[in-house]
């Protein structure tokens, strides 16, 4: 049995046609299922994957979604949910796994800061095409309404709609510490054509002095910063994630998505979590420059 080894529960993550109630609760019916055994948990990313229609679902009439590792700085969005033994054997009969999905394990990022282990469907290699296959238009909008209802951009299903090559969904930075603007590091973001959007502020954060630089971690606080914008963010995200020490060039960080507050808006947004375990003085401010 599929469980996560932390808490006894299974997890699934869904990023096609079962973010959608309608249509899951609709298959179930028709299959004589009881639906409620998916059990919503909140919003995940699938970090290095992106959306693809590479293959015919006779069902659907068309293409149908598949998600394929692309590259650092891509990231899917999807739902994580927990499902009982029972309901797994439901998506089992529904993906056609293992024959046409096939289960796998993924390291999926919660908006908490936090990785947790899920299974999901890919595709079976053999049934992959080398072309793109376009999906209905009814098949799209299932998926762009499950997105949209949770407030999960829709930029990474569009792009795969219009075959569009590889996709950086997430365009901003939240920088808290010395890439901010007047700080020591600040020329890197000029270097690598950032454009400020806003001041922002991150909620349940926690900033930690480490001396000539911070370290902000998940907690009970607010931690504040600026949001910048990439043009080209692969190459941004590989010198950033040298910089920082993240990996795969160390533990000191870890690149997670998470979502930040501006004056006008709540935006999904990289930042860097520091990894350390021996926590120096908290900065009660949240706020570097007002250490």
């Amino acid at each position: 049995m599929i469980k996560d080894e932390e808490d006894g529960k299974i997890l699934y993550f869904a990023y096609g046609s079962n973010m959608h109630w309608g249509d899951w609760s609709r298959w179930c019916e028709k299959e004589g299922e009881n639906p409620k055994g998916l059990v919503e948990i909140g919003v995940g990313w699938l970090p290095d994957y992106s959306l693809l229609f590479h293959y015919h679902s006779t069902g659907r009439n068309g293409g149908a979604a598949d998600l394929s590792k692309i590259a650092p700085g891509s990231a899917a969005p999807g739902v994580l949910f927990e499902v009982d033994p029972r309901t797994l054997q439901v998506i089992d009969k529904k993906e056609g796994h293992p024959n046409y999905y096939r289960r796998v394990w993924v390291e999926v990022m919660t908006p908490d800061g936090e990785m947790v282990r899920a299974i999901t469907y890919l595709v079976v290699p053999e049934r992959v095409s080398e072309n793109h296959i376009a999906p209905t238009g009814e098949y799209v909008d299932l998926i762009r309404t499950g997105l949209t209802q949770r407030d999960l951009p829709v930029s990474d299903l569009e792009n795969a709609v219009a075959d569009g090559g590889m996709h950086f969904p997430i365009k901003d930075i939240f920088v808290y510490g010395t890439l901010r603007e007047g700080e020591v590091r600040h020329n890197l973001i000029e270097r690598l054509g950032g454009t400020k959007i806003s001041n922002a502020t991150c909620e349940n954060a926690v900033l930690y002095d480490l001396g000539t630089f911070p370290g902000m971690t998940t907690g009970h606080g607010i931690v504040s910063g600026e949001i910048y914008r990439f043009n080209d963010m692969f190459t941004v995200l590989q010198e950033l994630d040298w910089v920082e020490g993240a990996p795969p060039h160390g533990k000191l960080y870890r690149r997670h998505i998470m979502k930040v507050q501006s004056d006008s808006s709540s935006t999904w947004v990289w930042v860097y979590l520091y990894n350390g375990k021996d926590m120096a003085a908290k900065i009660d401010s949240g706020d570097w420059l007002d250490r």
